[in-house]
Formats: C-alpha cells, structure tokens, sequence
C-alpha cells in the first residue's frame, strides 16, 4: 500500500512540474546580457552562463568590453603561428597592456612567457652557440662534441667500475683498526718470517699480515665480513672489497690465504699451525677455519 501511494504522489509531482513549465515558457526571464531566456531550472538567476556574466560585470574594462573584441582576440590567439603579418599587427595594437617580446632566433613577436615561437628556432639557435666544445673522453681518449666526461654509454659504465675501485681503495686505505688476535698472529709469524703488516702494495690496497719472501699475503676475516653488524656496516660493500682486494693481489703475482674467523672459534696458536702446514704442502688461494 506504501509504495502505490508514494508513486501516485510522485507522478502527480511530475504532472505538476510540468504545468509549471509550461507557464514560464509563456513569458520566461531573460539573461541580462545577451537576452536569450533562461532555462526554466535557472530562472532565478541573472545570466545564462559564467561567459555573460563576465561581459557585464567587466563592462569597464575595453579589452572585454565588446563580443566583436573577443571574437578577435580568440581567433588571433588560435592562429598565432599561421596568420599573416597584417593581422599579427592588428593583435599588438589592439592588446596595449598585453607585454609583447620577440623570438630570439627569428625575431618574430610572441607573447611575454616564451623565448622562442617555435621549436624549430630554439634548435637552430642553440646550434649557433659555441658552448659545445671539443672534449677528450677520460677512457679511450677520442675526441667528441659535449660537455660530458666520457664519449659513449660503453665508456660511461668502464668510467664507474673505475671510481667504484677508487673508492674502495680510499675506504681500505682508512682502515687503522687491528684485533688483538691479529695482532697476535703477526708477532707469532714475525719471530719466524720478515713480515709487514697492513702495507698497501697491490694498487692502493693492503693485507694484513705480508710474507714478501714466500710472496704470501694473509688477511684475518672476523664477524664483519660475513654477517652485517650495524646499521651503517653494508655487508655487500665489504665482500666485493674483498673480491677486489684478491684479486689485485694475484695480479702482483703474491698468493693469498684467508683466515675466517666467524664464531671467535679462531685462536692465532691454531691460525699459525694451520698456516704452517700450507706453507709446507704449497697450499695457497684458500681459507682456513
């Protein structure tokens, strides 16, 4: 029963509506600027659009005082890059408080926010300027046009393998700190070999212990190379430091063995024995734990 009453109501509402439509179309109100009527759910406004009330309200304005102005304006303004010279003209006088520049390749008037009328002017006149010198590239030494360092993407990606060593040679060679056990370890060695320790002779980087005589270099590898301990340690950093460091000390021709001391298991009396035992069987590039 409820919903047959709300609709017999709802169609008598729109019946009404309706009539009501009707009437005011008979005599409707009229926009205050252009005097077309007004749509029967706008009735109770001035204008028609947001357009005509613009026209009215900025009557004292003459840059929008007349639809023949803005008429003018709108098509000058769509055409700005086709219209001829004549017309271009008509533009600038008729837009007096409008700042008006010209490009700075073709001397063409454009409005106040550009430099160039179009991007054609703006490659031609950076080609003009001779700020692209001659430049040797840092790697294969050819010389190229730019202000870039390398000469290619394939001389950028040697350029960075390069400074990547860089770096890692300027953190090893910051390194001071020594353990107790390793320093334990070389005094053990020392009484024995003629040893160094901590010298960078394999391209900026070091060893621990170094045997110049058996052209032996040996590094004590704690917890801190295989497990990340603080917040700012990066693990990753210092293993492919260690890759680095191995390898520039095969190329000077030396043999390497790692001590691994992960658990604190590694005491240097037992370091030194195992040490011994490499040397006497010639058993070299390989870790003892």
């Amino acid at each position: 029963m409820y919903n047959q009453k709300m609709a017999e109501w709802n169609q008598l509402q729109k019946l009404d509506k309706l009539k009501r439509i009707e009437k005011y179309n008979i005599n409707p109100n009229l926009c205050e600027w252009c005097k077309k009527p007004l749509h029967f759910e706008k009735r109770n406004n001035r204008f028609c659009s947001s357009k005509c009330c613009g026209y009215l309200t900025n009557k004292e304005n003459p840059r929008i005082y007349t639809l023949e102005y803005r008429k003018k304006i709108s098509a000058g303004v769509k055409k700005y890059n086709q219209i001829t010279g004549v017309i271009k003209k008509e533009i600038i006088v008729i837009s007096k408080n409008r700042k008006i520049r010209q490009c700075i390749n073709c001397k063409k008037t454009i409005p106040n926010f550009r430099k160039f009328c179009s991007k054609l002017c703006e490659n031609q006149f950076y080609k003009v300027i001779p700020h692209l010198k001659e430049s040797i590239c840092v790697v294969c030494s050819k010389k190229f046009e730019g202000c870039r360092l390398t000469c290619s993407p394939q001389c950028r990606k040697v350029l960075l393998v390069r400074d990547g060593t860089k770096g890692g040679i300027k953190s090893a060679s910051k390194r001071v700190l020594r353990s107790s056990q390793e320093i334990k370890l070389f005094e053990l060695l020392n009484s024995k070999y003629k040893c160094l320790h901590n010298v960078q002779m394999f391209d900026g980087f070091d060893a621990d212990i170094i045997i110049p005589d058996l052209k032996l270099a040996i590094m004590w590898n704690g917890i801190w190379h295989y497990e990340k301990v603080t917040k700012q340690h990066s693990l990753l950093q210092v293993q492919k430091r260690d890759e680095i460091r191995i390898s520039k000390i095969i190329k000077h021709g030396y043999n390497y063995i790692t001590v691994k001391d992960h658990n604190n298991k590694m005491t240097p009396q037992k370091a030194f024995i195992l040490l011994e035992d490499c040397i006497l069987k010639n058993n070299y590039n390989l870790v003892i734990s």
